[in-house]
């Protein structure tokens, strides 16, 4: 009995000491797991310029899927989507010229995209991610605010 715990003793030191070292072997014993990294965005991204009904349509897509998160899951707009974390969007194109003095519609809608903090809706936190831009194509910043322009 004595002896089956010296051998035990001596191959469990072993195995530490090899473990410690390395042990000379080339494979380690858990694999790393990867960093994770930001997935794309799914925005369509069109190969050409688009114009009329298409922008307005690519401008719908890109508010339902285009940012992460997408517009949807804060803002609502009538048909589209219910969300109430952020500003009733329905009819942003018609009240966006008088909601900053001085600053047209399309630069109003605009400028809430690509800079969000610039003016809070009154009632509403200032949770808007600011980066929520970033990434999004010209083309499709473009159809968005066209988009947001034709709701009145």
């Amino acid at each position: 009995m004595r002896r089956l715990i010296l051998v035990t003793a001596g191959v469990l030191a072993l195995t530490l000491v090899l473990s410690a070292c390395g042990g000379g072997a080339a494979t380690p014993t858990s694999t790393p797991r990867p960093t994770p990294t930001p997935t794309a965005q799914a925005t369509p991204t069109p190969t050409k310029p688009v114009s009329g009904g298409d922008q307005l349509s690519l401008g719908l897509e890109v508010f339902k899927s285009g940012t992460s998160p997408a517009c949807t899951a804060c803002h609502a707009i009538k048909g589209v989507s219910t969300a109430n974390i952020g500003p009733d969007l329905s009819d942003i194109g018609g009240h966006a010229a008088t909601a900053k003095p001085g600053m047209s519609a399309e630069a109003f809608i605009r400028e809430s995209i690509q800079s969000p903090g610039a003016f809070i809706a009154p009632n509403y936190p200032p949770i808007m991610p600011q980066d929520i831009a970033k990434g999004m194509s010209q083309p499709n910043l473009d159809a968005l605010v066209a988009y947001l322009l034709s709701l009145k």
